[in-house]
């Protein structure tokens, strides 16, 4: 495909002009070569019609490896990880088709988000099958699914195993760590990195040395390490900003997170305004998280999802009832979360805090997606409130919906029974934890009180 196409498909700014594009293509015998349908389907993709896409791959002869990659990975684009892994094992059954290792870096990240470790174990077999154990960019996205899904041993193998370890494979290792609730070995791992001189941190590297010093509760270790990002001149980009603004917020030093914050206006983005508010919640300090906002609001930036829960939550503890609702009108407005499906909860707990049940029930009521958090606000509430036997009645609910019961539910479903002597019941609930072997602090101390 000339370069002249490649600037056509870059001027189509809308799917009326990639529908024009298209045509002329077919009608100029172009849409037979690979190069020009497979830019067609990711540009499909990148307009949000993955229907397209699929029709324009599916009309093609023969796809090449390449093709499959891009398809593959604008399912992962879209959030749909398992039909992207049935279009990778579709592709395997192909006999013919030869694999590209374009593909194994979307299928990895497929894997690790559905947390299918039986197919992402596969994939790795058909990896070292095809001989690309040495790809650097492959097994990063090995250490990565494997860390993610919690197997930190096998990710600690790929790392050990790689002929090459660049800053993202280092970066990678590190932040596995920290996810897994390792954060001192996450520390030491880029302590190695720094005294073997192989390569260079970065703002990305720098994130999850930075979220391993707040885990450790270290504010000395914290201070150590944005001084080492001073010192070495590492760019403090948006996001890495928004890192030392948390790190220093989860230390309880607001001065540091507030000089960061202030210190340069290009970024102070959404997301650093956002950290500066939770910040002032984590410290207790919710008259200033709700001056941050209304500075925001001043500022003409648009808050997000997470911007307006932190709100919510100063101004339950601040009991602000009129600005709370003020706040939900706010949200309906803008129509942020029209499904209530993420802000759910948090306008829920508002309500509680609030004295308003009523109000709590409603947002429950309008909840299209409702998550086990969903249920087990709700569930809490009526217990907290002297209700428990429409605590139960709800728990007996959550059943019948096959929703997977977590410690929350039954410490909260204990507790209920107690309350009204509802031993039998509770014996049935007890035996169930123990044959899920879900017992923690929680629900001992409800087992007691029962």
């Amino acid at each position: 495909m000339t370069v002249l196409y490649m600037l056509l498909f870059r001027r189509c700014t809308n799917s009326r002009t990639l529908t024009q594009l298209h045509a002329h293509l077919f009608i100029t015998g172009l849409h037979s070569h690979p190069p020009a349908t497979t830019k067609l389907i990711e540009s499909y993709s990148q307009m949000g019609n993955l229907e397209f896409s699929r029709r324009v791959f599916d009309t093609f002869p023969r796809p090449d490896p390449f093709m499959w990659g891009v398809l593959i990975k604008c399912y992962v684009w879209g959030g749909f990880l398992e039909e992207a892994i049935s279009l990778y094992q579709e592709m395997v059954n192909q006999t013919q088709t030869q694999i590209s290792n374009f593909v194994f870096p979307s299928v990895l990240k497929a894997c690790s988000s559905c947390g299918d470790l039986g197919v992402g174990g596969k994939v790795h077999g058909r990896v070292i099958k095809c001989g690309f154990e040495s790809d650097a960019v492959i097994e990063t996205s090995l250490l990565c699914m494997y860390g993610e899904m919690g197997y930190l041993d096998d990710a600690c193998k790929v790392f050990d195993t790689m002929p090459v370890r660049d800053v993202v494979a280092w970066s990678s290792i590190v932040l596995n760590y920290v996810q897994n609730g390792q954060a001192r070995e996450g520390l030491e791992t880029f302590s190695q990195m720094i005294s073997l001189a192989v390569v260079e941190p970065d703002s990305v590297a720098m994130l999850s040395v930075a979220e391993a010093c707040a885990e450790l509760g270290s504010l000395k270790l914290g201070r150590s390490v944005h001084g080492f990002v001073v010192r070495r001149e590492i760019e403090i980009d948006a996001s890495l900003n928004k890192s030392l603004i948390a790190m220093y917020g989860k230390l309880g030093d607001l001065y540091s997170a507030e000089k960061l914050f202030g210190t340069v206006s290009c970024l102070m983005t959404t997301a650093s305004w956002t950290q500066m508010i939770s910040c002032y919640n984590q410290s207790g300090c919710f008259r200033e998280a709700m001056n941050v906002f209304v500075e925001m609001q001043e500022f003409k930036m648009e808050p997000n999802q997470v911007t307006m829960m932190g709100v919510l939550c100063a101004c339950a503890r601040l009991g602000r009832v009129k600005e709370g609702k003020s706040v939900h009108g706010f949200v309906i407005r803008r129509a942020m979360d029209p499904e209530l499906d993420t802000m759910g909860p948090a306008l829920m707990e508002f309500y509680v805090d609030s004295g308003n049940l009523r109000g709590c029930h409603k947002v429950f009521d309008a909840i299209r997606e409702k998550t086990i958090l969903s249920w087990n606000i709700l569930l809490s509430i009526l217990v907290r409130n002297g209700q428990p036997e429409e605590a139960l009645l709800l728990f007996v609910q959550m059943q019948t919906q096959g929703l997977m019961l977590d410690s929350y539910s039954l410490a909260s479903s204990l507790s209920a029974c107690g309350a009204i002597g509802f031993s039998q019941l509770g014996d049935q609930i007890h035996g169930y934890i123990i044959k899920t072997g879900k017992f923690n602090e929680f629900v001992q101390n409800a087992l007691i009180d029962m």
